[in-house]
Order: structure tokens, then sequence, then C-alpha cells
């Protein structure tokens, strides 16, 4: 039986949890080969590149093992529910971003929530980030907060005007960097949808177009069931 290495880290003042999984999957050269021969395409979302859906062969190839994650880290009692998942190619040039795609994010305001990275490429291009904002000092963004940070993000904003074209890197004036889990191929990380972060592409010299040689990964949604 295939077993991942996983391993938890504790991120930020909020020590929240990313779970990383190493050597996610048995096959990954199927799922790459599958993620290159896609359509990918723009999907008018914020996400800087291009992306197709997954097929259900690597929902099913994932399963027990995202299951057992969510368990055991993100207290999914009742099992999980996939939201959605996508084959995805980070080529957006810093010169063509739009503001939302140079600060940190959120995929949702749910806590139970959980986002998904699949690391499929070869090369280091770049991993994934995490944030606090400053004039808040909120790393996680919950239905509760979510006023009063798009608030006072709007207010910094206003005082600091537009972040520079480019992927955001350790400090800004609105944001500081708390985590970087780096690159690595076949592997996966977990963490809260709540979480602010953005793919860590600031000391990314380029971001190639063909999914052989570029930043492929799957970027999925789980929804943990508690009750």
């Amino acid at each position: 039986m295939h077993e991942p290495e996983i391993r938890v880290e504790w991120v930020g003042a909020e020590r929240e949890p990313v779970v990383i999984a190493d050597d996610f999957v048995a096959d990954v050269a199927r799922f790459a080969a599958a993620g290159k021969s896609c359509s990918l395409r723009d999907t008018g979302d914020y996400y800087p590149g291009r992306r197709c859906v997954v097929d259900a062969a690597y929902l099913s190839a994932i399963g027990a093992i995202t299951g057992q994650v969510l368990r055991e880290f993100f207290g999914a009692r009742r099992g999980m529910q996939a939201l959605r998942a996508y084959y995805s190619i980070a080529t957006t040039a810093p010169t063509q971003l739009a503001v939302p795609q140079r600060i940190p994010h959120v995929d949702a305001y749910d806590p139970q929530q959980i986002a998904l990275v699949h690391f499929l490429g070869e090369r280091d291009l770049g991993g994934t980030a995490f944030f606090r904002h400053r004039s808040t000092g909120f790393e996680s963004v919950d239905t509760a907060r979510r006023q009063r940070y798009h608030e006072a993000l709007a207010a910094d904003l206003q005082r600091h005007g537009e972040p520079p074209l480019a992927y955001i890197g350790a400090t800004s004036p609105l944001f500081e960097r708390t985590h970087v889990c780096p690159p690595r191929h076949n592997r996966a990380i977990f963490f809260r949808g709540t979480l602010l972060h953005c793919a860590a592409l600031d000391g990314v010299r380029e971001l190639p177009e063909d999914p052989e040689r570029g930043r492929l990964t799957v970027a999925g949604a789980l929804k943990a069931l508690r009750e």
C-alpha cells in the first residue's frame, strides 16, 4: 500500500496547520501527463494562468489519503466532500497582473473548506506563501472577520495606492509573509481556505506556458464534514 510521508507545520501567530504530504500519489507520472494533455484555458477567475477540471481518476486516487489528512488535522469526523479541483499552470507575467493577483487572498470564509495544492512539475517554480495583514493582524479571514478585513484593505489601498506590478514578496506596506512551503515534485499541501495565501512567485524568473516545463499543479477545494 502506498503511504505518503505526512507532517504538519504550524503557521504564523494564529498557529494554523499546513499539512505536507510528500510522495503524495503512487502514479504521479500518470496525473502529470493528464494535466499536460488537458485543455488548459483561462477560466476568468483570479488565478494567474490557465486551468482545466481534473478527471475522476485523480479524485479517486487521492481519496483515502486526503480523507485521512482531513480527519487527523481538520476535524472531518463525517468524511469529506470534493468541491472543485483543477489542473493549473501559472503563466501570467507580472506586468499583466490585476490588483487582486498582486496581494494574498483567501479561498473561502468557511474554516471547514480546505485547500489542496499538489505540485506536479519537476522544476522549482515557486511554492505557496502565507501572510499576515498588517493593519488588522489577521492571518485568516472567516465570515466574522470578512467585513472588517475588506474595509481595512480598502483603506490601505486608498492610503498606499495600488501595489506594484509584481508578485508579492516577503514584505510590503500591506502584508508580511509568515511562512513559505517550497515546491517539490509530487508534494501536496493542505490548509484552511481562510488563510491569506498566494503562490510564491516573486523570485521566479520565468513562467513557461508549456506544461512540460511550467508550474503545473492541482489546485483543489475540499469540505471537511464535521457533523
